[in-house]
Formats: C-alpha cells, structure tokens, sequence
C-alpha cells in the first residue's frame, strides 16, 4: 500500500466518523417520540426484513405503540 491509498483511507474513515457524530448529535437534538436510530442515508431500512416488511412494522408497532 504506497502513501496514497492509506491517505484516502484515513481520510475516509475521518470523514465518514464526522458525517456520523455530526448526524448523531442532531437527531438527538430534537424532541422525538421514541424509536429506533436511523442510520445516515439509509435510514431504518435495515430493521425492515426482506419480504417480511408488514410484520417487521407490527413488530416496531408493538415494542413502540401507536405514535
């Protein structure tokens, strides 16, 4: 690995660790009922499964209740 690839890689890693903490510290800013934390970008797709999205949300439904 010459000098360039590991100055992109830091840099990645600095600014994705940025773009998170900076993501982070607004949404828990705001005065939000209560629910999972999305992630950047993505959101909380990820706690949605495949083909099974209706009961993924029954789920999020029943540890939440109604919002």
């Amino acid at each position: 690995m010459d000098l360039s690839w590991t100055v992109t890689l830091l840099l990645t890693v600095i600014i994705s660790a940025f773009i998170y903490s900076t993501w982070n510290s607004i949404y828990r800013r705001h005065n939000l009922p209560p629910g999972p934390t999305p992630l950047p970008i993505v959101g909380n797709v990820l706690h949605i499964k495949r083909g099974e999205m209706v009961k993924s949300l029954m789920e999020v439904s029943f540890f939440l209740g109604m919002i």
